[in-house]
């Protein structure tokens, strides 16, 4: 009988499911239904699909009405197409936690290019990570209406650069394909360590970032569940330190 139980908690520990692992991290917040009316079809198409280093040139190949809105109003658009993706792939992650990551990551400019590696766009997601990492050895797919599986490298770059939705969705699966690995590696559910995995830069800056997404979402949480540009800022340097009353969610 003991030897029975041995081998059942053995086989639970080390079998476990994506289903399973998926928790409601940073929650508090109905995922069941988006704030306005959003689906999951590409309302802002760039009038290029490419990404650039350069600010000015990454602007002028975005959607001139995604250019004219305000932070605030791209954060309602990106918290309410995560709770889409999320249900999509039956993850439960706060919108709060990834409207936040989207600014942390591009100040919400979906055709930047970062300028050491090949990121591009709202989750900054490199290749290695988004196509070898997430598509190729973890079989994540798309689930976006109208999308078909990705088969190659270059549909995955075309569709980083033509799709903010997709840039999102991949950001997503990322941080899920973490999650992962590091709730089996260690158990530990706290979404800091993940945030700081997702970085994964040197323990300083990825640490700088986690905080920094964290007072962001926590900013939200407090004021109502409502993104401000008080909240956003609070991934920034500038404003960190203003932050400060943000660091706890209670």
């Amino acid at each position: 009988m003991i030897l029975y139980y041995v081998v059942t908690v053995f086989f639970l520990f080390f079998n476990f499911s994506e289903a399973e692992l998926t928790v409601n991290i940073g929650g508090d917040v109905d995922m069941s239904t988006p704030r306005a009316k959003t689906t999951l079809h590409d309302f802002f198409k760039p009038k290029t699909a490419a990404c650039s280093i350069s600010i000015s040139e990454a602007a002028s190949y975005e959607d001139p009405r995604w250019s004219k809105m305000s932070d605030v109003e791209k954060g309602d658009y990106i918290w309410d197409v995560s709770v889409a993706i999320a249900n999509l792939h039956g993850y439960s992650y706060s919108p709060r936690t990834m409207t936040c990551k989207a600014f942390m990551e591009s100040t919400f400019q979906p055709q930047i290019k970062a300028e050491t590696s090949t990121s591009c766009g709202l989750s900054q997601v490199t290749e290695e990570t988004g196509w070898e990492d997430v598509i190729l050895q973890a079989k994540y797919q798309t689930k976006l209406p109208g999308k078909k599986p990705i088969t190659s490298l270059k549909q995955y770059q075309d569709l980083v650069a033509s799709s903010m939705v997709f840039q999102l969705e991949i950001g997503m699966m990322t941080f899920e394909r973490k999650r992962i690995d590091f709730v089996k590696q260690t158990g530990d559910l706290n979404i800091r360590p993940i945030l700081e995995k997702y970085r994964g830069a040197d323990q300083a800056t990825s640490e700088l970032y986690a905080e920094k997404i964290i007072r962001c979402a926590n900013c939200m949480y407090k004021n109502g569940n409502i993104v401000s540009q008080e909240c956003l800022n609070c991934t920034s340097n500038k404003h960190f330190a203003e932050c400060e009353k943000y660091k706890y969610a209670q």
